[in-house]
Protein backbone atom coordinates (compact mmCIF):
# COMPACT_ATOMS: atom_id res chain seq x y z
CA UNK A 1 0.00 0.00 0.00
CA UNK A 2 2.68 2.59 1.25
CA UNK A 3 4.72 1.96 -2.57
CA UNK A 4 1.55 2.64 -4.03
CA UNK A 5 1.42 6.02 -2.39
CA UNK A 6 4.81 6.63 -2.80
CA UNK A 7 4.39 6.27 -6.98
CA UNK A 8 1.76 8.39 -6.61
CA UNK A 9 3.40 11.22 -5.20
CA UNK A 10 6.36 11.00 -7.41
CA UNK A 11 3.97 11.01 -10.22
CA UNK A 12 2.30 13.47 -9.22
CA UNK A 13 4.75 16.04 -8.92
CA UNK A 14 6.84 14.88 -12.11
CA UNK A 15 3.55 15.53 -14.10
CA UNK A 16 3.52 18.94 -12.05
CA UNK A 17 7.24 19.60 -13.36
CA UNK A 18 5.92 18.44 -16.53
CA UNK A 19 3.33 21.13 -16.21
CA UNK A 20 5.76 23.94 -15.45
CA UNK A 21 8.47 22.91 -18.49
CA UNK A 22 5.15 23.10 -20.93
CA UNK A 23 4.44 26.50 -19.34
CA UNK A 24 7.57 27.98 -21.20
CA UNK A 25 6.51 30.34 -23.86
CA UNK A 26 9.60 30.09 -25.52
CA UNK A 27 11.41 27.50 -25.40
CA UNK A 28 14.69 29.56 -24.82
CA UNK A 29 13.57 30.90 -21.58
CA UNK A 30 14.31 26.93 -20.17
CA UNK A 31 17.68 27.99 -20.23
CA UNK A 32 17.57 31.41 -19.15
CA UNK A 33 18.32 32.71 -15.37
CA UNK A 34 17.09 36.14 -13.54
CA UNK A 35 17.98 37.80 -10.60
CA UNK A 36 19.55 35.45 -7.88
CA UNK A 37 18.35 32.10 -9.33
CA UNK A 38 21.56 30.81 -10.80
CA UNK A 39 20.27 27.23 -12.52
CA UNK A 40 17.92 27.62 -15.46
CA UNK A 41 14.60 25.31 -14.85
CA UNK A 42 16.04 23.35 -18.18
CA UNK A 43 19.20 22.07 -16.18
CA UNK A 44 16.82 21.86 -13.38
CA UNK A 45 15.08 19.61 -15.28
CA UNK A 46 17.95 17.35 -16.06
CA UNK A 47 19.28 16.88 -12.34
CA UNK A 48 15.86 15.55 -11.24
CA UNK A 49 16.02 13.23 -14.39
CA UNK A 50 19.67 12.13 -13.63
CA UNK A 51 19.38 12.25 -9.85
CA UNK A 52 16.43 9.96 -9.52
CA UNK A 53 17.03 7.80 -12.51
CA UNK A 54 20.33 6.80 -9.99
CA UNK A 55 18.70 6.83 -6.96
CA UNK A 56 16.02 4.91 -7.91
CA UNK A 57 16.80 3.65 -11.15
CA UNK A 58 20.47 2.13 -11.18
CA UNK A 59 20.34 1.28 -6.84
CA UNK A 60 17.05 0.15 -6.39
CA UNK A 61 15.59 -1.12 -10.27
CA UNK A 62 19.42 -2.18 -10.94
CA UNK A 63 19.09 -0.29 -14.63
CA UNK A 64 23.25 -0.11 -15.22
CA UNK A 65 22.07 3.80 -15.63
CA UNK A 66 25.64 5.91 -15.17
CA UNK A 67 24.93 9.54 -13.72
CA UNK A 68 26.51 12.66 -14.84
CA UNK A 69 25.98 15.13 -12.45
CA UNK A 70 28.14 17.80 -13.98
CA UNK A 71 26.32 17.49 -17.42
CA UNK A 72 23.23 17.99 -15.51
CA UNK A 73 24.28 21.44 -15.09
CA UNK A 74 26.28 22.18 -17.77
CA UNK A 75 24.19 20.82 -20.63
CA UNK A 76 22.03 23.40 -22.65
CA UNK A 77 19.17 24.04 -25.11
CA UNK A 78 17.84 20.51 -24.64
CA UNK A 79 14.45 20.61 -26.54
CA UNK A 80 11.57 20.45 -24.58
CA UNK A 81 10.36 17.69 -26.18
CA UNK A 82 13.28 15.57 -24.70
CA UNK A 83 12.73 17.02 -21.06
CA UNK A 84 9.20 15.92 -21.43
CA UNK A 85 10.27 12.83 -22.31
CA UNK A 86 12.62 12.07 -19.70
CA UNK A 87 10.29 13.46 -17.21
CA UNK A 88 7.73 10.82 -18.85
CA UNK A 89 10.23 7.89 -18.75
CA UNK A 90 11.52 8.51 -15.14
CA UNK A 91 7.70 8.62 -14.34
CA UNK A 92 7.20 4.95 -15.70
CA UNK A 93 10.39 3.74 -14.03
CA UNK A 94 9.60 4.96 -10.41
CA UNK A 95 6.50 3.72 -10.42
CA UNK A 96 7.13 0.09 -11.70
CA UNK A 97 10.37 -0.02 -9.33
CA UNK A 98 8.82 1.23 -6.13
CA UNK A 99 5.48 -0.64 -6.63
CA UNK A 100 7.59 -3.70 -7.28
CA UNK A 101 9.56 -3.76 -4.10
CA UNK A 102 8.41 -6.26 -1.10
CA UNK A 103 7.63 -5.14 2.16
CA UNK A 104 11.17 -6.10 3.77
CA UNK A 105 12.66 -4.18 0.85
CA UNK A 106 10.54 -0.93 1.87
CA UNK A 107 11.36 -1.25 5.15
CA UNK A 108 15.30 -1.78 4.80
CA UNK A 109 17.87 0.54 5.19
CA UNK A 110 18.23 2.28 1.83
CA UNK A 111 21.46 0.70 -0.36
CA UNK A 112 23.32 4.00 -0.18
CA UNK A 113 24.70 6.36 2.19
CA UNK A 114 22.62 10.04 0.99
CA UNK A 115 24.78 13.26 1.97
CA UNK A 116 26.81 11.43 4.95
CA UNK A 117 23.62 9.82 6.39
CA UNK A 118 22.23 6.84 6.79
CA UNK A 119 18.03 6.85 5.65
CA UNK A 120 16.36 4.08 6.86
CA UNK A 121 13.69 3.15 9.55
CA UNK A 122 15.98 2.60 12.54
CA UNK A 123 16.59 6.45 11.98
CA UNK A 124 13.13 7.80 13.53
CA UNK A 125 13.76 5.96 17.01
CA UNK A 126 11.74 2.44 15.94
CA UNK A 127 8.93 3.88 14.06
CA UNK A 128 7.65 2.03 11.23
CA UNK A 129 7.89 3.77 7.99
CA UNK A 130 10.32 3.71 4.90
CA UNK A 131 13.77 4.29 3.67
CA UNK A 132 12.28 6.26 0.84
CA UNK A 133 10.42 8.37 2.99
CA UNK A 134 12.88 8.92 5.97
CA UNK A 135 16.13 11.36 6.55
CA UNK A 136 17.72 11.77 9.33
CA UNK A 137 18.20 15.77 9.29
CA UNK A 138 15.68 18.11 8.50
CA UNK A 139 15.35 19.16 4.62
CA UNK A 140 16.94 22.15 3.43
CA UNK A 141 15.03 25.09 1.73
CA UNK A 142 15.06 25.59 -1.96
CA UNK A 143 14.35 27.88 -4.46
CA UNK A 144 11.81 27.90 -7.38
CA UNK A 145 11.41 29.36 -10.26
CA UNK A 146 7.91 29.80 -12.22
CA UNK A 147 7.81 30.57 -15.81
CA UNK A 148 4.66 32.43 -15.87
CA UNK A 149 5.62 34.94 -13.08
CA UNK A 150 9.09 34.72 -13.66
CA UNK A 151 9.36 35.48 -9.35
CA UNK A 152 11.30 33.62 -7.06
CA UNK A 153 9.83 31.56 -4.28
CA UNK A 154 11.30 29.96 -1.33
CA UNK A 155 10.01 27.02 0.64
CA UNK A 156 10.97 23.83 2.65
CA UNK A 157 9.28 20.32 2.18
Amino acid sequence: MLNKVLANFYERDLRRLIEEVNLFTNEEDLWRTKGSVKNPAGNLALHIIGGMNYLIGATLAQTGYVRNRDLEFTRKDVERKELVAGLEKLITLIKDTVNALTREQMEAEYPLIFDGMKTSASTTSGASSSSLLIASRPLPKVMTLTPSSAKVSSMTF
